[in-house]
């Protein structure tokens, strides 16, 4: 066989492997991860144009990590947790190898101290339909209001699986985003389900 002709299909067989292997390492992830809960919080500056996207800050955000000034900005690293008594997730340490059963590759922020690191986890937000997007970001934005009746709790249900980590929904008052919509505006929600997934910055 010619060897461009050998090239060509060899470029072309590459090209089709790299969907589904990341659709079958999101599945794997999904199916053998820990489930974990990371408790969210809105942020700023909000961009209407990201459309089909939740967005939110990891309340859980930084550690104390001894030579903290050792790390570099945006250096990748090995972020191991464990349950807090409240059960949601508490970083256990920063590092370069995992520690545990639950750890996922991230990145390092800024070094607050010499022993304490703010961190950059590979999931800021949620993908959703594009008219409930909008709706769930609002929601979660109202926690920045005075109006107490308004404030909403807010969490993220994540699979971590050998580094990996797919987000399983978004939780406002401990109920899954779109029962919440539906228990807000039942003329808003479509009857039937719409699936969702997550957004995942490459680490």
């Amino acid at each position: 066989m010619n060897r461009r002709i050998l090239l060509f299909v060899l470029l072309f067989a590459a090209q089709l492997a790299i969907p589904f292997w990341l659709i079958g390492s999101r599945e794997m992830t999904l199916h053998f991860g820990q489930r974990v809960l990371f408790r969210v919080e809105p942020v700023d500056p909000y961009d209407a144009f990201r459309g089909r996207y939740v967005r939110f800050g990891i309340l859980e955000n930084s550690c104390e990590t001894p030579g903290a000034t050792n790390f570099l900005q945006g250096e990748p690293v090995v972020i191991s947790f464990t349950n807090g008594k409240d059960g949601f997730a508490k970083v256990k340490k920063v590092g370069r190898n995992p520690v545990g059963l639950f750890w996922v590759n991230g990145k390092a922020g800024y070094a607050q101290s010499d022993n304490f690191l703010t961190l950059d986890y590979p999931f800021d937000a949620f993908y959703m339909d594009e008219v409930m997007a909008p709706k769930a970001e609002a929601a979660l934005r109202n926690n920045w209001r005075r109006d107490e009746s308004l404030m909403v709790n807010a969490h993220i249900a994540v699979r971590l699986w050998r580094g990996r980590a797919v987000i399983e929904n978004l939780y406002l008052n401990d109920m899954p985003v779109m029962d919440y919509l539906r228990s807000q505006d039942t003329n808003a929600v479509p009857s039937s389900k719409k699936s969702v997934r997550n957004k995942r910055k490459d680490s």
